[in-house]
Parts: C-alpha cells; sequence; structure tokens
C-alpha cells in the first residue's frame, strides 16, 4: 500500500507450513500484530520461530490493526524501525 514489501497471515493462527515459508523467503521479519489477545499469541509464536531475526512493531494502543492507520501513518510507523532493520541485515 506504502510501497514496501508485505505479507499477511490472513488471520492470527500461524500454520507450521506458513513460518516454513517465511523462513524460507526471509532471513528477518517484522511483525505488526493487531492489537488483542490473538494478535499477541501470534506474534508470541512468530517471536518462537525467528529469535532475534524478528521485530516486533508495536500498534499505538487506540488502534485495532494496521488498516486503521492511513497511508502517512503508516509510512512514518515503519521509518521508526529503520536503525533496527540495519542492525539485523548486519547480523
Amino acid at each position: 500500500q506504502v510501497g514496501g514489501h508485505a505479507v499477511a497471515t490472513l488471520g492470527a493462527s500461524v500454520s507450521k507450513e506458513q513460518i516454513r515459508l517465511l523462513k524460507q523467503y526471509f532471513s528477518s521479519i517484522i511483525v505488526v500484530a493487531d492489537n488483542d489477545d490473538a494478535g499477541k499469541a501470534m506474534r508470541d509464536k512468530l517471536k518462537l520461530a525467528f529469535g532475534s531475526q524478528m521485530i516486533a512493531a508495536r500498534l499505538p494502543e487506540e488502534l485495532k490493526d494496521i488498516s486503521d492507520m492511513s497511508d502517512g501513518q503508516i509510512e512514518k510507523f515503519i521509518h521508526q524501525f529503520d536503525d533496527e532493520l540495519h542492525y539485523i541485515l548486519q547480523l
């Protein structure tokens, strides 16, 4: 939507096959989970699978999910993680 590469899990439940595919195509990921219990569970499951190769990007508490943000808000949100991305890419 704002020019970045993204994939969606199509729900908060992440299967072993989805994790396998993510690992096959990406060496590191940024997870933007919904602000609910299911989103937290998904984030925790992906953290177990990716360890330090995952950044958990937290939405502002007043938002349920990233679709509640405007394009400008999303771009600003993404830029907050530039330093962390550079660190991960150097590992």
